[in-house]
């Protein structure tokens, strides 16, 4: 089968088109035909560790996301048949079909295409995971939402939308993607070049702040989600786009009794990565079949043109997902 594999090239790991193996599927996983697979910005990293990678096996294929129909499956697999539809965080995605435990997948609703359900699992569990599960989020609660235009920002958005934030905040520095994002849940948009983001939140809530934040930059904000935030507020550390390291006020912190929690798959077990797509699937898919929850494609690429699309992601020109179709 054609795959994109990470070669070290020098001290550079470059992405080859390379024929290789199909897999075989062990006793637990599905074997899928990969109809979509999304880039993430982990991608751009090209660890052939990363999300549980294989370092020695022989070929190390890229990716993270995917969508496609089951074609076998492993003798412990239960729930599911040949010809399926399933999204998934997986390892090696970046092919015309790849592995992944039955126990990480979500099932794609008929009205979504291959390119909108393989750009959906990582933003939608990671998402959920953050504002309901860790976040929980409780209907008239305020929420912020830092870089809301990300792909995990969008998802954001929706979710606390659905779920009954009575103020969405949402932070950017570009503010032409910005002003979409009102279709998407964001209340108020906070254009960071020309606003001091605390300010608006602390103003507009009455000085009540943030219940539930997502936080995504890092260490150049961190000390502002604090004073952002509401007593008894709850930070949501996503990402770090940003510094990874920051200051903070560890008085106004135990004031208003904050809780900051860490998210991320890089340390779940299957046990723990099932709970949470299945968490996700329970309260998402309901929304996602009705259309009440969308994912937005910015730009599809054949699987060949990978080192493109991941050119083109550097750019941080795209508005939603970018996709790779075999």
């Amino acid at each position: 089968m054609k795959a994109i594999c990470i070669e070290q090239v020098g001290e550079a790991p470059e992405l080859f088109l390379r024929d290789i193996p199909e897999p075989e599927p062990g006793p637990t996983d599905l074997l899928v035909k990969v109809r979509g697979a999304a880039l993430n910005f982990a991608d751009l990293y090209r660890f052939v560790s990363h999300y549980g990678h294989d370092t020695g096996a022989d070929h190390a294929v890229a990716g993270l996301e995917m969508a496609g129909e089951v074609i076998g499956m492993g003798a412990q697999v239960r729930g599911f048949s040949v010809g399926d539809r399933v999204m998934a965080m997986a390892a090696k995605t970046y092919a015309e079909e790849c592995l992944v435990d039955y126990r990480l997948v979500m099932r794609v609703p008929e009205n979504l295409s291959w390119e909108e359900a393989a750009a959906t699992p990582v933003a939608l569990m990671t998402a959920h995971n953050a504002l309901i599960t860790n976040g929980r989020l409780s209907k008239g609660d305020v929420v912020l939402i830092e870089a809301t235009t990300s792909g995990i920002g969008q998802a954001s958005a929706q979710i606390a939308q659905a779920f009954g934030a009575c103020h969405v905040f949402g932070t950017s520095g570009s503010p032409e993607k910005l002003v979409q994002m009102d279709k998407m849940g964001v209340t108020r948009g906070i254009n960071t070049r020309e606003e001091d983001f605390v300010a608006v939140v602390q103003d507009e809530t009455d000085g009540h702040g943030a219940d539930v934040t997502i936080a995504q930059i890092g260490g150049e904000t961190a000390g502002k989600l604090i004073n952002s935030a509401a007593i008894k507020g709850r930070i949501i550390n996503v990402g770090r786009l940003g510094k990874w390291t920051g200051e903070i006020d560890l008085n106004e912190h135990s004031a208003k009794r904050i809780q900051m929690i860490g998210v991320t798959f890089r340390t779940r077990d299957v046990k723990e990565h099932s709970a949470v797509a299945s968490a996700a699937e329970k309260d998402m898919y309901p929304l996602l079949a009705s259309a009440a929850y969308t994912t937005r494609v910015d730009r599809v690429f054949p699987l060949a043109d990978a080192d493109a699309a991941q050119q083109y992601m550097k750019q941080n020109k795209h508005f939603g997902k970018i996709v790779l179709t075999p």
